[in-house]
């Protein structure tokens, strides 16, 4: 007969105790974003729009942001959508890239698109503590960055491929009298 720890872990991993999963009771619902690169990603996008930017204006810093952008967006969205609605790995990180991709083509390519995006900004940002003159400089080189987005859910689907690999993981427990292999 089960105890209430073994009861308990046998209904939230789907695993009878002493069993080997093959594969976890679910997939994590975050991950993506909260991690090295698309932290850095952001990093590097703020520090280019409050630091670089006014300092040096060049080609190059032009480019930073759209660089950092095209790699966290995708990321950050699928993050959102795993957390707040329970979307499947697959399907949130192509929405994040999807989303991603059509809203930075539009308001580089669109102009009523970035006459929009622009009062949208100017609306939000003093409400969120950010003052200044917000400028969108379309550019159509600058959709070259496009490719870190496929970039972007690669990274985003090793990352979350390994956190469903680790919490598949045995573990070893007196009760069940197996070991785990990775403690070894």
């Amino acid at each position: 007969m089960l105890n209430l720890h073994q009861r308990s872990r046998q209904v939230a991993t789907g695993v009878a105790v002493g069993d080997t999963p093959t594969r976890p009771a679910q997939e994590p619902r975050s991950g993506e974003f909260f991690s090295p690169l698309p932290i850095a990603a952001l990093a590097l996008m703020v520090v280019n729009d409050v630091w670089l930017k006014p300092a040096l204006h060049s080609e190059l810093t032009g480019k930073l942001s759209d660089i950092g952008l095209c790699f966290f967006m995708p990321l950050f969205l699928s993050e959102v959508l795993g957390i707040l609605f329970g979307v499947g790995v697959r399907a949130r990180l192509w929405a994040g890239a999807l989303i991603t991709a059509a809203v930075y083509t539009a308001q580089e390519v669109v102009p009523p698109f970035t006459r929009f995006a622009l009062t949208v900004l100017r609306a939000i940002g003093p409400r969120m503590g950010i003052h200044g003159v917000f400028e969108l400089t379309s550019d159509w080189t600058d959709l070259l960055c496009l490719v870190l987005v496929p970039a972007a859910v690669w990274y985003g689907r090793r990352r979350l491929d390994r956190i469903a690999l680790e919490t598949a993981r045995p573990t070893c427990s007196p009760e069940s009298g197996h070991e785990n292999p990775s403690l070894a």
